[in-house]
């Protein structure tokens, strides 16, 4: 049983009070009323417009960007290669060289 709960506590499936690393992360959001009273001054503070639907936009045209060129350049990448394993195709990555630690890090 505490085996199980140690398993839900690090899901976050289960809470402890009064715990920092367990607690709920949602006990202490601002309810509705008081975040549309805070939001001008959160965003303000953030540098973050109030309406956030021009700031999803700008980032969903710059995901859809970003992933259309890496689709474009895979083909030519010869550290990545899908291969099929159990009936499923998966993404095979070259594992990177390993870098010497620098003397200055020693």
């Amino acid at each position: 049983m505490l085996d199980q709960l140690l398993t839900a506590l690090r899901r976050r499936d289960a809470f402890a009070k009064p715990s920092c690393r367990y607690a709920d992360p949602r006990a202490n959001l601002l309810g509705e009323s008081e975040w549309e009273a805070m939001r001008p001054i959160v965003c303000r503070t953030l540098g973050l417009s109030a309406q956030p639907q021009p700031v999803l936009d700008a980032l969903r045209a710059e995901l859809d960007r970003t992933y259309r060129e890496v689709a474009q350049r895979l083909p030519n990448n010869a550290a990545v290669r899908f291969e099929t394993v159990n009936g499923k195709d998966e993404l095979i990555l070259t594992a990177l060289e390993k870098l010497e630690e620098p003397a200055s890090l020693v």
